[in-house]
């Protein structure tokens, strides 16, 4: 049994992920409860590297790979969630690393003292670049339990292909109520993008088209509800409008 799942997308990027992976390897107590899922595009070619890896490190590491494709929360992110066996999933970036040892203990005492929730939750972990110059307060990287993704068939709303898939998650278990704020545990994010011209930005790109093809703002109501039985065994009618922002 694993507590912990971490998903990460890969492009090309062997040093950084090298990074992410030692301080995995590093800073986690329990490293026979954690799991690291890699996904990357299968015309990569590292993608038999990021197989091969896996002996370096006390951890299980898998890596697949997936047609390349902008749909980067399905393709990637739901498709790694879905192969995890943690308790717990974590999204990640090859660009990421934990700042803290025994991070996962640190994690799972939070969870332990919240049993009100059901198994039912999101941690809200606190990465470098929590808090920007807009001011904006959500986890780019949250930790969702096994038992919530598979109560609503998702870790991200697969129609959002990228960001803002974060804050959109996080508003609706926000609504619900179960957040778990973890903020010990710090994460460094070291992603770097010109602001001065968002159109070099694929990111920017990919959630302009989103913004015109009215996949904004995201109905979250029924998964909401779902939540709520899960939690509380049965529903809650009052379970707030979920939303995204762009």
């Amino acid at each position: 049994m694993k507590d912990f799942s971490i998903v990460i997308p890969v492009r090309g990027n062997m040093k950084g992920l090298r990074i992410t992976l030692g301080a995995f390897e590093l800073f986690t107590t329990h490293k026979d409860k954690l799991e690291v899922i890699l996904v990357a595009d299968d015309d990569d070619p590292e993608l038999m590297d990021y197989k091969l890896i896996g002996k370096d490190y006390s951890f299980d590491l898998t890596a697949y790979g997936v047609p390349r494709t902008d749909n980067f929360c399905e393709s990637y992110y739901n498709f790694g969630a879905r192969k995890a066996v943690g308790t717990n999933i974590m999204v990640f970036n090859d660009d990421c690393y934990v700042q803290i040892n025994g991070w996962d203990d640190i994690v799972r005492g939070r969870i332990e003292a919240n049993p009100q929730f059901n198994g039912v939750y999101l941690v809200n972990l606190l990465d470098s670049t929590y808090y920007d110059e807009k001011g904006l307060e959500f986890p780019r990287f949250p930790m969702i339990s096994k038992k919530a993704r598979e109560t609503i068939g998702f870790f991200f709303f697969p129609q959002v292909r990228m960001w803002p898939a974060d804050k959109c998650i996080h508003d609706l278990y926000k609504a619900v109520g179960c957040v778990i704020t973890c903020h010990q545990v710090k994460l460094q994010h070291d992603h770097i993008y010109d602001k001065n011209d968002p159109s070099k930005s694929r990111m920017y790109r990919i959630m302009n088209e989103d913004i015109a093809n009215g996949v904004f703002p995201i109905d979250g109501n029924a998964q909401a509800k779902k939540l709520m039985e899960a939690i509380h065994g049965k529903s809650k009618d009052e379970a707030s409008t979920v939303s995204g922002q762009n």
